[in-house]
């Protein structure tokens, strides 16, 4: 892990709850946009994504 926290400006641009009305066999979760991020900060993220595997869910 990073021992620096990330201070950023974001927007929600998703939103996936688990409720009756929706699928349940996924992982709730929303996306957001990073608004005015530092370089430095932006290659943070890029490399701890690097180290994850993916958590690809197929809605087919």
């Amino acid at each position: 892990g990073n021992p620096v926290p990330i201070e950023v400006d974001t927007e929600v641009r998703w939103i996936r709850e688990n409720s009756s009305l929706h699928r349940t066999d996924g992982a709730s979760g929303m996306g957001v946009r990073f608004i005015n991020m530092a370089e430095h900060d932006a290659a943070a993220i890029q490399s701890f994504l690097e180290s994850r595997d993916s958590l690809f869910y197929d809605d087919e």
